[in-house]
């Protein structure tokens, strides 16, 4: 059977995507993927998120981080700020981000509740041994 090419704009494969036509939604999943045609919403994907859990360190982190930082504090990007993260040789130790600040990341204000958190962190994960 010979086969032929059409090209076909992603806002044609959408509609076509959408239309009550097996055929044409088959042509349009051909040209692209269910997830370009129909992204999954926020909702959709926070629900498929909250089934996965964060690390038991992730955890750990992110509540000593919360428990330094007083109501009053602001994480401002151009302040330094500290986190507890892990080097290349499974160790861990206190980072300072001076200019940035990435999204994920449970920051201190002081370093020196970082250093404090960075110990009970050791010491809860069973690391300090």
């Amino acid at each position: 059977m010979e086969t032929r090419i059409i090209k076909i704009t992603f806002e044609k494969a959408k509609e076509w995507y959408f239309s009550e036509d097996p055929i044409l939604k088959e042509l349009a999943l051909q040209a692209f993927t269910k997830n370009e045609l129909d992204p999954l919403t926020y909702q959709q994907i926070s629900e498929l998120v909250n089934d996965i859990s964060f690390s038991r360190e992730e955890e750990v982190i992110k509540t000593l981080a919360e428990y330094y930082r007083k109501p009053s504090d602001v994480i401002k990007p151009n302040y330094d700020k500290y986190f507890i993260g892990k080097t290349t040789y499974d160790g861990w130790t206190v980072v300072k981000h001076s200019s940035v600040m990435y999204a994920g990341i449970s920051y201190f204000l002081r370093e020196k509740d970082a250093k404090e958190a960075l110990k009970i962190f050791l010491n809860e994960m069973g690391y300090d041994k």
